[in-house]
């Protein structure tokens, strides 16, 4: 009888340690699976790295100036008008602003200005002056009164008009070169500018990006460095002369 009890001790105590040999495979396999898995991170942290690499490349398709001023003012497809001696023409449905090119060849006052829909002034005088004239002036930026409805135009002599939507403005290349009035896309970074003019009327430098920014308001020739915020924005410069930008 006390062998049979010493027999199923002996039996209980091989269990015992084969119960305790299979608990530390059990424990080696899942620290070896927790091995593989902290291995496997890397690879899985590389992935993430790379998908935030791609992240700029949003960013930079969401800052895309064609669509910033296509969402902030409207687009519309380009008219042309012509006549003679004063007149009013109608803002192309949906324009919130835009830019007009204007020629002339009268030798007397041509004034170009914009209306609201109750023919009340919206604080844009594109153009003012006397005599032959050639130019592009943007409309409905920093406007203080209505949205733009008509153009009011004064002269005694053959005019032309073009009206396209803000995005179709050109890119600025700098240095710039150029005379008269004309309007740009800048997409650059904050920056110094420096700005030339060679002519006896008003220049007026202006920079529409968050806020108008006022860069240049002299009369005459001008030289000077200035201070520029970072675009998109949009770039008027008015002049009666001949003008340059390079970075200063």
């Amino acid at each position: 009888m006390g062998g049979i009890l010493v027999g199923i001790l002996v039996v209980i105590i091989i269990i015992a340690v084969a119960a305790s040999g299979a608990g530390k495979g059990s424990s080696t396999a899942s620290t070896n699976n927790t091995t593989q898995a902290a291995a496997s991170t890397p690879t899985q942290a590389g992935s993430m790295t790379t998908t935030k690499a791609a992240a700029p490349t949003t960013a930079a398709a969401a800052a895309d100036p064609v669509k910033t001023f296509t969402d902030q003012f409207g687009t519309f497809a380009a008219i042309s008008k012509s006549g003679s001696g004063s007149s009013v023409i109608p803002v192309p449905s949906g324009a919130k602003a835009g830019i007009l090119t204007a020629t002339y060849s009268g030798s007397a006052n041509f004034v170009i200005s914009v209306l609201d829909a109750n023919n009340q002034s919206t604080g844009d005088l594109l153009v003012n002056t006397i005599g032959k004239y050639s130019g592009t002036t943007a409309f409905g930026l920093s406007s203080f009164g209505g949205e733009p409805a008509k153009f009011k135009i004064e002269a005694s002599g053959p005019w032309t008009v073009n009206i396209q939507s803000i995005a179709s403005a050109p890119a600025l290349a700098l240095p710039a070169t150029d005379k008269g009035d004309k309007v740009f896309i800048y997409t650059g970074q904050a920056d110094s500018w420096a700005i030339t003019n060679n002519s006896k009327g008003n220049f007026v430098v202006t920079l529409d990006g968050k806020m108008p920014d006022l860069l240049v308001n002299e009369i005459g020739n001008y030289s000077g460095t200035v201070p520029v915020t970072r675009g998109p924005a949009i770039l008027s410069v008015q002049s009666d002369g001949a003008w340059t930008i390079s970075k200063g």
